[in-house]
């Protein structure tokens, strides 16, 4: 593959000789989630506005805007967890560095691509996600739980939502292995499924 550099000018690609991001964010969000890093019942909202300025030391003025909810529904004793979550972000300004724009693909979110596989100046993101503890095992005094986590992951980059087209958005089914120490540890696999073939992630912590 040629290197980038050799096939776009920075012009046409703002941001391939190196760029400077300062920016300031402020978020709402609504938490009414029963645990910070392994929920399994409530709500979670949050809208966010970034501003990165020349004023402050950045290569450009930009903004980005975005609203998540997630939400995660307990059955038979939490032994199998339904999750959701979708996420809209909007990117604005002129000459945006190309990795500070709207991104997708990676463990947390399209997870049949790798990371930074689509950008443009806003995506939509829908992630669905069965948690099912398959059996509990005691390890050093320490019980452990494992699941199997079937997914799919719906999503498309675009101009902004009312350009999107149909036929640009990637639907990634695939399966998850999680090993669960509970209160704070999660390691995990995920296999998803995209055009490219599949993609595999090995890491810590839920992905959403």
């Amino acid at each position: 593959m040629p290197f980038i550099r050799d096939r776009f000018s920075e012009a046409q690609v703002p941001g391939i000789n190196g760029f400077i991001a300062h920016a300031q964010r402020l978020s709402l969000i609504y938490n009414a989630l029963d645990s910070r890093d392994m929920p399994t019942t409530g709500v979670y909202a949050k809208a966010t506005a970034e501003i990165s300025a020349k004023l402050f030391g950045s290569s450009a003025d930009y903004r980005h805007y975005e609203a998540e909810v997630k939400g995660y529904l307990p059955l038979d004793n939490a032994r199998y967890v339904s999750v959701a979550r979708i996420a809209y972000n909007q990117t604005m300004g002129n000459s945006v560095p190309f990795l500070e724009q709207s991104i997708l693909g990676g463990e947390t979110t399209l997870r049949g691509y790798g990371r930074n596989r689509f950008i443009d100046n806003s995506y939509f993101l829908l992630n669905l996600e069965e948690r099912i503890r398959l059996f509990r095992w005691e390890i050093f005094h320490v019980n452990a739980d494992w699941e199997l986590a079937p997914f799919i992951d719906f999503g498309s980059v675009m101009k902004s939502l009312p350009d999107a087209q149909t036929n640009d958005f990637e639907f990634n089914p695939g399966i998850g292995v999680r090993a669960v120490v509970r209160p704070n540890i999660v390691g995990r696999i995920d296999v998803g499924f995209g055009k490219d073939g599949p993609a595999v992630f090995v890491g810590l912590g839920y992905p959403f």
